[in-house]
Parts: structure tokens; sequence; C-alpha cells
């Protein structure tokens, strides 16, 4: 059976779904409700993660200025990736994306997003139409982003319009693991 969890921070809301059914969909009723839901309790909009590559994590510029406490800057390891998807979306260099280690992940939001593609290029379908990287797209609800395997080079990037609203820690939105401080991204 589909099962749900969810992570709510200041803004946005992370549906993670876990294990498929037999025939290896998820039970997209149960899955609409539940971002419904959200979505009516909410003003922003909803990122529906129904499957996580295994190095997905959100990041942003870092940390600066805090390696005298022990702490490096951390953040996106592809740092013109990340400029180059606030250029694409005409937003602040300093919002915070999904950064994506060798592959992406299946996602879906409960509102109309525009979307960018930065870093490495991974191979990219909404619903089964290829899409072009190091572009913006539209992303309705109901349609399905799938990015798999890098191309080439390791890191992608999925940003999203307007950023994701995260509380900041120690200056900054970004995980940063060998630190504690967030989390890789999982489905389930």
């Amino acid at each position: 059976a589909t099962s749900l969890s969810s992570d709510v921070h200041a803004g946005i809301y992370v549906i993670t779904v876990g294990t498929p059914l037999k025939d290896g969909h998820f039970n997209l009723d149960f899955i609409q409700a539940a971002a419904k839901e959200v979505a009516d309790n909410m003003q922003d909009g909803a990122l529906i993660i129904l499957r996580a590559g295994p190095g997905l994590s959100v990041q942003d510029q870092g940390r600066p200025g805090l390696l005298d406490r022990g702490l490096s800057v951390g953040g996106a390891a592809d740092q013109l990736a990340l400029a180059e998807g606030a250029a694409l979306l005409g937003q602040d260099g300093a919002l915070a994306a999904l950064e994506m280690a060798g592959m992406g992940g299946e996602f879906e939001v409960t509102v109309p997003t525009r979307i960018a593609l930065t870093g490495a290029p991974m191979r990219t379908t909404l619903d089964v139409a290829p899409l072009v990287w190091n572009a913006s797209h539209a992303l309705q609800p109901g349609q399905r982003l799938s990015i798999g395997a890098a191309v080439t080079g390791v890191y992608g990037y999925l940003h999203l319009g307007g950023g994701l609203d995260l509380p900041v820690a120690m200056g900054a939105r970004s995980a940063h693991l060998s630190a504690a401080i967030g989390t890789l991204i999982q489905d389930g």
C-alpha cells in the first residue's frame, strides 16, 4: 500500500510517497486528496516528491563566514548552476533549490509552477515528453516531472519559481550533512 509522510516548513509542504502499488504506480487518488487538503490550507503550493534519488537535498549559497566556528561554507556543489536557475526564473540568486546528485526523482506540484533545470544534464520528461535542460518550463498540477540519471556531470538542480520557503539555520536553508544540519530528502 502507498504510505504518506510529510514535513511542513514555513510555507512549503513537501509530500513524500513511499512504496508503489504492485503495478509500479502510486495510489494517485490518495496522493491527490492529501495534496488538495494541504493546498486548501496554504496560500502557497506544495511540491510532491513521489520518488527521490539517493542524493536529493535542499541547497543554496551556503554559510560563508563561519569557518572560525568550525563550519565550512557548504551549499550547492555547483554555484554557477544555482545562479543560472535563479536567472532563468528571474529571481534572487540566494533562493534554495533541490540539488540532485547523480539522479533526480519524480515530482508533482499542487499549483501551476515555473521550474528551471540546471547543472549536470539529466534524462528528464514531463509526463512522457522530453524536457530541455538549462531552461525553464511550466509544470501544472497533475503532470509528473521525472528526472533520471545524469547524462554528464554529477549535480543537477531543480529550481521552483519563488524558491523553497524553509527555515533558515545558521544563515542558510541548505543541508550541510557533515555538520548535521538538515538531511537528504527521501521518499517514504
